[in-house]
């Protein structure tokens, strides 16, 4: 496996290592990873969400991914950290997505638990400018297609 770390948790977890196989090979097919939504990536990989929000916890819990919270656009489902959404608003009074630039509000995001390349990401660092990407969206797409 890609991650050492895989390997050992699923040596220890014996009924979900198919789970873990699935998501070592898709996250070393990723590359990279800003946000990871565990319920899109069990449907992408037909996994039961309960099973992935389960590893993708325990991921987090050995370093290899973090778990973070996060705002969802309600139009063009862009994800942010929330934290930068609150001071934007503490600070401006106004936060605008990043990419459809529609100005968000409480009424207009939906709050989300993510996940991101945690410290023992293996192949790179955690970028500190808080910058995310969409991430895994579109369950019918290919792998090729999952924006990273």
């Amino acid at each position: 496996m890609f991650f050492t770390e895989c390997a050992r948790i699923a040596e220890q977890h014996p009924d979900l290592a198919s789970v873990f196989e699935q998501l070592d090979s898709q996250l070393r097919a990723m590359g990279n990873a800003e946000v990871i939504r565990s319920g899109d990536l069990a449907s992408f990989l037909n996994v039961d969400p309960n099973q992935m929000r389960s590893v993708l916890d325990m991921f987090d819990q050995e370093g290899v991914l973090r778990r973070v919270e996060m705002i969802e656009c309600a139009y063009c489902q862009m994800a942010a950290l929330r934290s930068e959404y609150q001071e934007a608003l503490d600070e401006d009074d106004e936060y605008r997505c990043t990419s459809c630039d529609r100005p968000l509000t409480d009424r207009t995001i939906q709050i989300i638990t993510a996940y991101r390349r945690g410290e023992k990401w293996r192949g790179g660092s955690n970028k500190s400018d808080g910058s995310v990407d969409a991430g895994l969206r579109d369950a019918s797409a290919s792998s090729a297609s999952i924006v990273t």
